[in-house]
């Protein structure tokens, strides 16, 4: 956007309600990632304490390591 903005040779006022928009949106994705993380964090706490939790799993590693991504497939 702002690349386009540019190329047009127009001010910032055109493009400033939609940069808003776009600035909110990824503000709100990146909450909502940091609230799945933890959900993961209290499920991985759970599983110990609440029975039929550990019967169903995702993926062969008990937690996707940190430092990248694991490749995920449901098992029974």
């Amino acid at each position: 956007m702002m690349h386009a903005n540019t190329v047009a040779r127009v001010g910032p006022a055109p493009i400033h309600a939609a940069l808003t928009a776009v600035s909110g949106a990824l503000g709100s994705l990146i909450s909502a990632r940091g609230a799945i993380v933890d959900c993961h964090g209290e499920l991985v706490t759970a599983k110990g304490k609440v029975p039929g939790l550990r019967t169903v799993a995702f993926g062969d590693e008990e937690c996707p390591p940190a430092s990248g991504m694991a490749t995920l497939r449901a098992v029974a």
